[in-house]
This record gives structure tokens, C-alpha cells and sequence, in this order.
């Protein structure tokens, strides 16, 4: 009974509460490192902007000068 006695672990109430504070105390510290991904965000969002209007302004511009060719050609 003894060797069968030296395998166990016993997990406290006091081990659970004590890991609890423990990512308490860690959680809080995350509060302090999600602004700036909240900026990264924004810095991605202005990039996406980007990205997506310039092919549309390629394609008007395009447009824009085709019409300017073909007007010239007649």
C-alpha cells in the first residue's frame, strides 16, 4: 500500500486559488499589450485601403487614356 501510496499527487484548493491569482496577475498584464496591437490594426486597415483602391485607379485611369487614344485616332 505504501508504493502505490508514493505515486499520488494531491492538488489543494489553496494550489487552485493560488494558480488563479497567478493569471489574474498575468491577464492585467495583457491589458497594457493589446494597444498597440489595437494601432496595428489601424496601420492595417489604412493598408488595406490602399491595396484595394489602387487597383481601381489603375483601371479608370486605364480607361481614362484609351478613350483619350481612341478619341485622338477618329
Amino acid at each position: 500500500m505504501s508504493a502505490e501510496r508514493e505515486n499520488v499527487i494531491t492538488i489543494t484548493l489553496r494550489d487552485v486559488y493560488d494558480v488563479a491569482q497567478e493569471t489574474r496577475g498575468l491577464v492585467a498584464s495583457l491589458g497594457e499589450k493589446v494597444k498597440p496591437i489595437e494601432d496595428h490594426e489601424n496601420r492595417l486597415r489604412s493598408l488595406e485601403r490602399w491595396k484595394y483602391s489602387i487597383p481601381a485607379s489603375l483601371v479608370v485611369s486605364g480607361g481614362a487614356v484609351l478613350v483619350a487614344i481612341l478619341t485622338n485616332r477618329h
